[in-house]
């Protein structure tokens, strides 16, 4: 959409991508002259936070996923690393402590960091933004109906369960899923596993991620769309 877009190189293990990818980012800092920056997750927000008042820029952390969580199941390896998942925690909070703003998609998360002792005057909330349209009825559906999902295909968000139900829906009527979102290919070769085995594989198709007006108009050709959330551990700490 415009954004000039600089990526790191980081191999190794997590840690050495850490150590890689903040260095970076604070070489960043060092010449851009920035006002605000805007950060997702405290790999790259401890750095940040660290320099801010240095270089003079106020800071914004979008508080949408919890790293702290989620490496559990995206490095299995660092499951029993209890020192750095005590480290993200700690990260994870201090960025929202030593952040000018911080915004939240979900108002129970939004609570539970309140109760955190975080100045809910800097807390804000701001939903996913969607253009809701009057739903249709399902006896209005002609054809094959259409399910999309969006999202990615973490084991939290459920899309092992929706492969199953949708198994289901085809059995008795004619039906087509659509998956929108990043593909990390571990999940989604089991996901395909699981289509192929209960011979659904063909009524299933991976879009990848879309933006703007692309994926807009996937909702709007959708007779139904999905959320098909798992109920875990990180899901609830979500809200």
């Amino acid at each position: 959409l415009g954004a000039k877009v600089f990526r790191v190189p980081a191999d190794g293990e997590l840690h050495e991508q850490i150590r890689l990818f903040r260095r970076a980012l604070q070489r960043q800092l060092e010449g851009g002259g920035y006002d605000v920056v805007h950060f997702l997750d405290p790999f790259g927000g401890a750095t940040i936070i660290e320099q801010a008042a240095e270089y003079g820029c106020r800071t914004v952390f979008d508080l949408c996923r919890f790293p702290s969580w989620e490496v559990r199941d995206r490095h299995p390896t660092l499951e029993r690393d209890e020192r750095m998942l005590k480290q993200l925690k700690a990260d994870e909070m201090t960025c929202a402590r030593m952040a000018d703003a911080v915004l939240f998609t979900s108002k129970v998360t939004q609570k539970y960091f309140v109760e955190q002792k975080i100045p809910r005057i800097k807390t804000h909330y701001l939903p996913g933004g969607v253009r809701m349209r009057a739903a249709r009825a399902l006896d209005e559906i002609r054809g094959a109906m259409k399910v999309v999902y969006i999202g990615d295909l973490a084991p939290w968000q459920g899309v092992g369960t929706l492969i199953t139900a949708f198994a289901k829906l085809t059995a008795r009527r004619g039906a087509e899923l659509t998956i929108v979102g990043p593909e990390d290919e571990r999940w989604k070769t089991e996901l395909m596993e699981t289509a192929r085995r209960l011979k659904i594989a063909s009524k299933i198709r991976f879009e990848g991620p879309k933006m703007g007006e692309e994926l807009d108009e996937l909702i709007g050709t959708a007779d139904v769309c999905v959320v098909p959330l798992a109920k875990s551990k990180r899901a609830i700490a979500g809200g």
